[in-house]
C-alpha cells in the first residue's frame, strides 16, 4: 500500500508539476522576475539589517498564554462544526478514480480508505509541526501551550476522518440536521460551561469512531466519491486564472432533485407551478444567497458577540489596552439596516424574476406569484433568529420585545410594499391608489425604534406608526388585490 500510495502522489506531483511549468514559461517574464527578486531581497536584507527585527515579531506575535484556558475548550467543540460544514462538498479523504481503481486489484477498499486516511492525518502533521516550530521560534509562547493546541488540532482532526466520511453519504437534510447541531452545542458551550461539554464532545467523537470505524466501505456511493475527489485533485486555481478554463464537475442532482417531494408526481395546479418556478431561481441563486445570509447574520449579530468576546478576551495582556463594550443601540442600528438589506436584495430579485426565461414571456397570476414569492421571505427571515436570540440573552427585557416586534413588524409591512413598488416599473399607472408615504412609514417604525433606546417613550410613537401601518395594510391591500391591471403582466 505504501508503495501504491507513493507511486500514485509521485505521477500527480510530475503531472501538475508540468502543467504549472507549461503556464509559467507562457506567463512570467524570466528578466522581470529576476528583478522584483532583487527589490523584494533588498527590502528583506533592510528588515534584516534594521536589527530590531526578532523584536518586532515578537511584540505581534499572538499570545497564546494570554488567551484563557476556556478558550481553548471551546476549540473543542468549535473544530468539529468546521470540519462537518466541509462535508457538504468532500468527504474529507481523498479517493480519486486512481485510488479507487487499485481495488480492482489485490487491494481491498478498506484498505485504500486507511491509506488515505493516513495520508490526511500525515499531511495535517506536517502542517502542525512547521506551525508549532515557527511559533516557537518567532513567538515568546511556551512549548507547552503550543504543544497543547497543536494537540487538540490533530486529535480532533483524527477522530473526525471517519465521521467526515460518513456524512458525506448522507442525504443533504441529515447533514444540515447534524450541522445545526453542533451550532446549538457550541452556543450553549460558549453560554454555560465549555470544559463539560468539550469532554462530552471528546467521548461522543471516540465513542461514534468505535462503531463506524468497521462500517468505512459499507454503503457508500463511490461513483459521488471519485467525482468529488478528482474535481478536488485537479482543480487549480492558478492554471483556471491563467488560462480562463474552469475545470467542470461531473453532472449530478442538485440539491432539490434530491428531495422525495421532487420525484412526486408534479400536481398541475397553479400554486405548484409558481413553488416549482422559485425552487429553479433559488437553485441558480443559490451562492449569492448564502454569502447574503452570512452577512446578515454577521452584521445583526456583532454587537451582542463582540460585546461577550471583549469580555472573555484579555485584550490588554494581548495588545496593551482594552476596549469598551459596544453600546447597545448599535444593536437596533445593525438591526434596521440588515432589515433595509433583506427588504432591498428581496425587490432585486423580484425584478429579476419577472424579467428572466419563461415568466417574461407568458402571462402569469402576479398575485399568486408574489404570494408565493412572500412565503419564500418570510421563511428566510429566519436569519434574524440567531442575532435577536444571542441579543435577547444577555439583555432580554419586555421593553427590548416590543421594540422586536416592532422591527419584524416593519420587515414584513416593507417586504409587501416595496414589492408593490417594484411593479411601477412594469406600469404605473395600477398603483396611482398607493400613496408615496407607504415606503417611508415602515422606515418611520424602524427609526423609531432606534429613537426608543434612547428615549423610552418613543416606542408609543413607533407602536403609533404600527397602528397607522395596520390600517393603511388592510385598507390598500384590498385595493391591490382587486385591481384587474395587476393580476396579469
Amino acid at each position: 500500500m505504501i508503495k501504491l500510495s507513493w507511486l500514485l502522489r509521485r505521477a500527480r506531483f510530475q503531472k501538475k508539476s508540468s502543467l504549472y511549468k507549461q503556464v509559467w514559461l507562457m506567463t512570467f517574464d524570466v528578466t522581470i522576475m529576476f528583478y522584483i527578486l532583487v527589490l523584494v531581497g533588498y527590502f528583506v536584507w533592510a528588515f534584516i539589517h534594521e536589527g530590531n527585527w526578532t523584536n518586532t515579531i515578537k511584540n505581534m506575535t499572538f499570545q497564546m498564554e494570554a488567551i484563557s484556558l476556556q478558550l481553548f475548550w471551546l476549540l473543542t467543540t468549535a473544530v468539529p462544526l468546521g470540519l462537518v460544514f466541509r462535508t457538504f462538498t468532500r468527504p474529507g479523504i481523498i479517493i480519486s478514480t486512481a485510488e479507487y481503481t487499485a481495488s480492482m486489484l489485490t487491494y481491498t477498499k478498506k484498505q485504500i480508505w486507511w491509506m488515505a486516511a493516513i495520508v490526511r492525518w500525515l499531511k495535517l502533521a506536517v502542517i502542525l509541526c512547521f506551525i508549532s516550530i515557527m511559533l516557537t521560534v518567532f513567538s515568546p509562547t511556551s512549548g507547552g501551550i503550543i504543544l497543547s493546541y497543536v494537540s487538540l488540532l490533530f486529535g480532533i482532526n483524527v477522530l473526525m476522518t471517519v465521521i467526515e466520511w460518513r456524512l458525506f453519504q448522507l442525504h443533504i437534510i441529515w447533514k444540515i440536521l447534524v450541522f445545526i447541531g453542533l451550532i446549538l452545542i457550541n452556543v450553549v458551550s460558549v453560554l454555560t460551561a465549555p470544559i463539560v461539554l468539550a469532554c462530552l464532545m471528546v467521548v461522543l467523537l471516540i465513542i461514534t469512531n468505535v462503531f463506524l470505524l468497521q462500517q468505512v466501505d459499507k454503503r457508500i456511493d463511490w461513483k459521488k466519491v471519485t467525482a468529488t475527489c478528482d474535481y478536488q485533485v485537479w482543480n487549480m486555481p492558478t492554471l483556471t486564472y491563467f488560462t480562463k478554463q474552469k475545470m467542470k464537475k461531473e453532472r449530478s442532482y442538485t440539491i432539490w432533485q434530491r428531495l422525495p417531494f421532487w420525484r412526486k408526481a408534479f400536481p398541475y395546479k397553479k400554486q405548484s407551478a409558481y413553488n416549482r418556478l422559485w425552487h429553479v431561481y433559488w437553485q441558480r441563486q443559490i451562492v449569492i444567497i448564502l454569502q447574503f445570509s452570512g452577512v446578515i447574520i454577521l452584521l445583526a449579530s456583532f454587537v451582542p458577540v463582540m460585546n461577550e468576546w471583549l469580555v472573555k478576551i484579555p485584550l490588554e495582556e494581548l495588545v496593551g489596552f482594552s476596549l469598551t463594550p459596544l453600546k447597545n443601540w448599535l444593536f437596533f442600528v445593525a438591526l434596521a439596516i440588515a432589515i433595509h438589506m433583506y427588504v432591498t436584495v428581496a425587490v432585486v430579485l423580484w425584478r429579476d424574476r419577472l424579467t428572466t426565461d419563461i415568466v417574461q414571456v407568458l402571462p402569469w397570476d402576479l398575485t399568486g406569484f408574489q404570494q408565493t414569492f412572500l412565503m419564500w421571505l418570510r421563511a428566510g427571515t429566519a436569519i434574524f433568529i440567531v442575532p435577536v436570540v444571542i441579543f435577547t440573552y444577555y439583555c432580554g427585557s419586555i421593553f427590548l420585545l416590543v421594540q422586536l416586534v416592532v422591527a419584524f413588524y416593519a420587515l414584513y409591512y416593507l417586504l409587501y410594499w416595496k414589492l408593490i413598488d417594484a411593479f411601477r416599473l412594469v406600469s404605473a399607472e395600477e398603483y396611482s391608489a398607493v400613496p408615496n408615504y407607504a415606503i417611508w412609514l415602515g422606515y418611520a417604525m424602524l427609526g423609531a425604534m432606534i429613537a426608543s433606546a434612547f428615549v423610552p417613550w418613543m416606542i408609543f410613537i413607533s407602536l403609533l406608526f404600527v397602528t397607522l401601518g395596520g390600517l393603511f395594510h388592510i385598507r390598500n391591500k384590498r385595493l391591490v388585490e382587486h385591481n384587474n391591471t395587476y393580476n396579469r403582466l
